[in-house]
């Protein structure tokens, strides 16, 4: 990221695959996110939500055994690219902020791995799914905002999967139906 204080260089970047354990972005100075729990309790809402089942909770794993299917996730990429533009002008380059000039890019991807096993750890459904965005900031918009959409990817990936698994039901009941 420092390289953007070198006289002549337009831009300075970071990249980190894990941005939960990161410390510096270019308008932030981290992000709160712990993965396991945020993204089961967001599974959670978003299978409540969609109706499609009778009863849904979140655990870490200590209540399995009272599931009759057991969803379980795995996140395989979060990606987080960021670029601090300084237009050749090192530490004076934020100068041109203040008049409106993007102060940065900010690339989130995300792809999260998902399984619907049974009491008999029998995976009965899977798929991955996710996506990539960026958005551009300056002081006056998107600032502050370089992990936001990692939280409308995980939404948007969640939808996807939920789409596919209605679709799916059937053969998970027949599945299970076979299994009794």
């Amino acid at each position: 990221m420092w390289i953007y204080l070198i006289p002549g260089s337009p831009f300075g970047w970071i990249t980190y695959e894990r941005p939960e354990a990161a410390k510096m972005f270019n308008t932030i100075a981290e992000y709160g996110f712990q993965m396991d729990e945020d993204l089961g309790k967001a599974a959670t809402r978003s299978l409540e939500e969609s109706g499609l089942f009778e009863r849904v909770y979140f655990t870490l794993g200590g209540e399995t055994e009272e599931a009759d299917l057991i969803l379980r996730g795995t996140a395989r990429r979060t990606l987080y690219r960021g670029t601090l533009i300084t237009y050749g002008l090192s530490a004076y380059g934020p100068l041109l902020w203040l008049a409106g000039l993007p102060a940065g890019i900010s690339k989130n991807q995300l792809e999260l791995q998902l399984s619907l096993q049974d009491r008999a750890n029998r995976e009965l459904w899977s798929g991955t799914y996710g996506g990539a965005t960026s958005i551009t900031q300056g002081l006056y918009y998107n600032f502050g905002n370089d992990a936001l959409n990692f939280a409308v990817l995980t939404q948007e990936a969640l939808n996807d999967a939920i789409r596919d698994l209605e679709h799916r039901l059937p053969d998970i009941a027949l599945a299970l139906n076979a299994s009794e």
